[in-house]
């Protein structure tokens, strides 16, 4: 899987869809059990404690919300949030900003010493 594209919190935790889960059980005996794969498209935004069940497929550009259980499909473009997860709204062009421009124009209040900062970053 490519997670070049994808944005997730420091608490992600994933199972892929090769990995093998040891099973045991109360009688003792052991198995392997195999996770269904898992999509996630390119820009997509997945929030701390998230979890994700084997078989969805999320779409592009979606934003995936804190402690939210994702047990269907989600379209691209789209916000989810709950448990279990639905689909709030979907994103539009107002939706998506350019973080660089907002901040530069003061949209975004930030610091003299913040916006200097930005400013040696984007000239590197």
């Amino acid at each position: 899987m490519d997670w070049s594209k994808c944005h997730y919190c420091d608490t992600l935790s994933s199972v892929l869809a090769d990995e093998r889960l040891p099973q045991e059980y109360p009688d003792g005996f052991h198995d392997l059990e195999y996770a269904k794969p898992i999509r996630i498209g390119d820009g997509s935004w997945i929030c701390s404690s998230a979890t994700i069940c084997g078989g969805v497929a999320i779409g592009k550009n979606c934003i995936v919300a804190a402690g939210a259980v994702v047990n269907r499909d989600i379209p691209d473009n789209c916000i989810a949030a709950g448990v279990p997860a639905r689909v709030l709204r979907k994103l539009d062009e107002q939706d998506c900003m350019n973080v660089w421009d907002t901040y530069m124009k003061n949209e975004v209040p930030l610091s003299q010493r913040e916006k200097s900062a930005i400013q040696r970053i984007k000239s590197v």
